[in-house]
C-alpha cells in the first residue's frame, strides 16, 4: 500500500467508525439538525482533546503527523476495541501498537518495581510528565508528592514553580533545563494537542526562566548527575537513569542511584527515618 493509498484507508475508517457512534454513546446531547448518522467531527475531536482541523486533515487524507498519544485518544473517543485500535494504528504508520499505549495505568507490578528500588528514589511519568507514582525514598528524597494537587503533581510543573524544590537541587538552572529540553522534545511530536501547549503557554506565564528558556529552543545532552542539598542528610550525589516502561510507551520510570559509597549511606539513612517515622 503506498502513501496516497494508506492515508484514504485511514480517512476512510475514521470516517466509518464515527458514524457507527451515536452522541448518547459518548455522553453527548443528540443536538438539533443533525443530518448524518454518527459523531460530528467537531465531537471526535473534542472528545479527543484535539483541534478539529488536524481531526479534519486526517478525514480529508492530508499527510499530517500523528502521535501515538493523539492516536490513542481517538481511538478511545471512538470507542474502538484492541483490534480496531491496532488496525488504526497500522493505517497510521505508527508502532508500538495500540495494545502497548492502552495500559496506562498503573500495575501492581509497576508498583512493586518502584517498591523494589528502595532505598533508591523513583518515580513514574506518563506521555505529559505528569507523576503516576513513586517510591518512598523518592518522598524522603524530592518531597511529599502524596499533598500535592492534580494539578501540581507534573514534574515539569514542581521543576519551575515549586520553592523547595529549586533550593533541593545545588545547580537548579542545569536539572531544570535539561528537563525543559527533554520536555521540548516531546512537545514537538504533540504539537497538535492542545493540553500540552495548555501547558507550555501556563508554564511560560508562572515562570521566567521557563518563558526565557522555551524561546530560546535550546538543544542539549543530557545532564545525568543531580548533586542535592537535602535537609536532613547534607549533600547527596544521585546518578539518574530513565527507562521506558514496555509494553506502555507512554510510561517512563526515573531511579536515582548514589554516585559514592558515602550518598548510599545516606540514603539508608533516609530509609531508616522513613520506617521509624511510619511505625
Amino acid at each position: 500500500m503506498n502513501e496516497k493509498e494508506r492515508l484514504k484507508e485511514l480517512a476512510d475508517f475514521l470516517r466509518t467508525r464515527r458514524a457507527k457512534l451515536s452522541p448518547a454513546q459518548v455522553g453527548l446531547p443528540p443536538g438539533l439538525r443533525r443530518r448524518v448518522p454518527g459523531l460530528r467531527r467537531e465531537e471526535v475531536a473534542e472528545l479527543a482533546q484535539i483541534s478539529v482541523t488536524w481531526y479534519t486533515w486526517l478525514e480529508q487524507t492530508r499527510s499530517v503527523k500523528v502521535s501515538p498519544q493523539a492516536l490513542l485518544r481517538i481511538a478511545q473517543a471512538l470507542q474502538l476495541d484492541r483490534h480496531e485500535q491496532e488496525h488504526l494504528f497500522s493505517l497510521a504508520g505508527q508502532s508500538p501498537p495500540p495494545s502497548s499505549l492502552a495500559q496506562e495505568q498503573v500495575t501492581e507490578s509497576i508498583r512493586q518495581v518502584l517498591e523494589s528500588l528502595e532505598p533508591n528514589p523513583a518515580y513514574l511519568v506518563d506521555w505529559r510528565w505528569n507523576l503516576l507514582a513513586w517510591n518512598q525514598a523518592a518522598i524522603a528524597v524530592f518531597g511529599d508528592f502524596d499533598v500535592l494537587s492534580s494539578s501540581e503533581c507534573n514534574l515539569m510543573w514542581l521543576a519551575f514553580t515549586n520553592s523547595a524544590m529549586k533550593e533541593l537541587f545545588v545547580n537548579w538552572s542545569e536539572f531544570a533545563h535539561c528537563l525543559l529540553v527533554h520536555f521540548r522534545a516531546d512537545y514537538a511530536q504533540n504539537a497538535s494537542d492542545r493540553s500540552w501547549s495548555e501547558l507550555a503557554l501556563t508554564l511560560q506565564k508562572v515562570s521566567p526562566q521557563f518563558r526565557q528558556w522555551w524561546k530560546s529552543h535550546d538543544v542539549a545532552r543530557p545532564h545525568e548527575v543531580q548533586e542535592l542539598n537535602h535537609p536532613i542528610v547534607g549533600k547527596l550525589v544521585l546518578d539518574s537513569v530513565t527507562f521506558q516502561v514496555y509494553p506502555a510507551a507512554n510510561l517512563r520510570l526515573t531511579a536515582y542511584t548514589p554516585k559514592a559509597s558515602l550518598d548510599k549511606s545516606k540514603l539508608q539513612k533516609l530509609q531508616k527515618t522513613i520506617k521509624e517515622c511510619s511505625a
